[in-house]
């Protein structure tokens, strides 16, 4: 049977680490890799590369546009992809149907070092299941 790494929730807020980021001159770089999440194909390559299942539950991921989310294990990571980003359809509640994201497919065989290294701090999981996870998270840091 098939085994992938349980997702890990990071353990400093994102809040924080983006002020780091910041303060290094690296803001757009580590935007560039929380973006990364709009893209199909990274969804696409973590679908094929986890067999189709949410490590969380273990069920099959059956729509990867609306019902999957693309949970990152850690926050301390930025895009390191030297191509320039391009625009994905990405309705947002904004009224916005375009969005700014890497050019991953590009990177995934130019640099396939560089996409590994997103990759790996990557999981798809059921919408439902990456809200369960960080609720909590959310309760544990309340006690």
């Amino acid at each position: 049977m098939f085994q992938t790494k349980l997702p890990k929730t990071p353990t400093i807020p994102y809040s924080e680490i983006k002020k780091i980021h910041l303060s290094q001159g690296q803001e757009k770089k580590f935007l560039a890799f929380q973006h990364c999440a709009r893209n199909l194909f990274i969804r696409e390559r973590l679908y094929y590369k986890q067999h189709g299942l949410c490590p969380i539950c273990g069920k099959q991921i059956i729509d990867l546009r609306l019902r999957a989310r693309i949970h990152h294990n850690t926050y301390d990571h930025c895009c390191e992809s030297p191509n320039p980003e391009i625009m994905v359809h990405c309705p947002q509640k904004n009224g916005y149907t375009y969005t700014v994201t890497p050019n991953c497919e590009l990177c995934y065989f130019q640099a396939p070092e560089l996409s590994e290294a997103c990759l790996d701090r990557l999981v798809l999981i059921h919408d439902y299941c990456h809200n369960e996870l960080h609720q909590k998270v959310n309760h544990n840091q309340n006690f």
